[in-house]
């Protein structure tokens, strides 16, 4: 299929989400203020930094910069209500637990309610807490906690598990998880371990395990410099990957701790040509083929590599993808129906997705990313090649990335 696209321009993205969350985290525990260079105002950070403050984190930005100290009073009632962070309402879970006598109650938003939390749960109560889910809200009792030896699933999300580690050096007797399933996100446990580290934390992996040593404790520093959101960077790498222009993104090294940074080798599986230099990574355009590929450990990107597919010279075959339908929405339900309204021939079976490419240019349509971010910015691909589709709801994109349509705006067709 003809693409007529000759975009210019250049973005940074906010600093990483996934990386600011486990800073703020283990920012609650400190005793002295932190600088954090490269924030971000998407509002799974700013939910994060609304709830912490309620048991004693300041919070305050200057410039692109937040400035934490651990004077704020502590609220008394300890009612917490997370929106649809599903990282922010995990690692608080676990957050709270490790406080002594401190009796909290905490609500979700109506969409991440409905999402698994079963197994973190199960696990803190293994490890002694006090926690169970009624009329509409999670109750913990905190306490002061042994830890020790505790078996968790590992296939449904990694978030449960980085939520453990995070307040692991606070058990008497240190922390060892024990790993069933198939792992799934497995590349993020390496980056809260990495962040865990940054901050004087050890940790150990063998195989299925991973452990926490006892008598550890996170050491302050003045400042911490968050890289730019590698997740939001995708969607203009793929958008680059069928552009005769350069698009360039800035601010991200090849070695980046998060895991969506090996997105760029997908994109180089199906031809694009990936040029990286000091000070930016451009993806240009080429003559893209389909790929089979297990997207295990980058599960936020499927919708855009199903996107992207859809250009390709041959039918793509994902794999691993069987917990995309606990994500912010069911993201298989979601690109089967939206995909195909638009007339693609894509199917689903037993953890893996089949999309051949389009044959010809869509009738217009808006497609419905049904809450999801994700969603929404990988089928605002499409409304640059073809402006005859549209985004409902295009404000969803504010979960995670709210630069998202200003961003993409600036890029010049020329």
């Amino acid at each position: 299929m003809q693409i007529n696209l000759n975009l210019r321009g250049s973005i940074i993205p906010e600093g990483s989400k996934s990386i600011l969350n486990r800073v703020l985290i283990i920012s609650s525990f400190l005793d002295r203020q932190i600088r954090i260079v490269n924030t971000s105002a998407c509002d799974d950070v700013q939910d994060m930094l609304l709830n912490l403050h309620k048991i004693g984190l300041h919070s305050r930005t200057s410039k692109n910069q937040l400035i934490l100290s651990p004077d704020a009073p502590v609220s008394e009632k300890g009612y917490f209500f997370v929106k649809d962070s599903a990282t922010a309402f995990r690692f608080l879970l676990a957050r709270l637990s490790i406080i002594p006598g401190y009796y909290s109650r905490i609500k979700a938003g109506s969409q991440l309610w409905q999402r698994p939390h079963g197994q973190i749960v199960e696990a803190l109560q293994k490890l002694g807490v006090f926690v169970e889910k009624k009329s509409g809200e999670f109750t913990v009792t905190g306490s002061f906690l042994n830890g020790g030896r505790v078996t968790v699933p590992s296939d449904v999300s990694s978030q449960f598990i980085s939520a453990l580690l995070l307040i692991a050096p606070h058990f008497r007797e240190g922390l060892e998880l024990v790993l069933t399933g198939i792992a799934v996100s497995r590349p993020y446990l390496d980056m809260t371990l990495k962040i865990m580290a940054d901050f004087g934390i050890t940790g150990q992996q063998r195989e299925d395990i991973i452990a926490v040593n006892p008598g550890q404790v996170y050491q302050w520093q003045p400042d911490y410099v968050v890289e730019p959101d590698v997740s939001s960077a995708c969607y203009f790498w793929a958008l680059g990957a069928l552009n005769r222009g350069e698009i360039a993104v800035g601010g991200i090294s090849p070695g980046s701790i998060q895991p969506d940074i090996q997105f760029l080798s997908v994109l180089r599986s199906m031809g694009a040509d990936v040029n990286i230099s000091a000070d930016k990574i451009v993806v240009r355009n080429a003559v893209l083929k389909g790929v089979q590929v297990d997207m295990r450990n980058m599960p936020d990107q499927v919708p855009t590599l199903a996107v992207l597919s859809l250009f390709a010279s041959s039918p793509t075959v994902i794999r691993g993808i069987q917990h995309l339908r606990y994500k912010e929405s069911d993201r298989i339900a979601g690109l089967l129906e939206q995909l195909g309204r638009l007339g693609v021939k894509i199917s689903y079976q037993e953890g893996e997705m089949c999309i051949e490419p389009l044959s010809k240019a869509p009738n217009s349509r808006q497609l419905d990313p049904g809450g999801d971010h994700r969603l929404a910015m990988s089928f605002a691909l499409l409304t640059r090649v073809f402006p005859m589709v549209s985004i409902k709801d295009p404000v969803v994109v504010n979960k995670s990335y709210p630069r998202f349509w200003r961003d993409l705006a600036s890029l010049q067709n020329t």
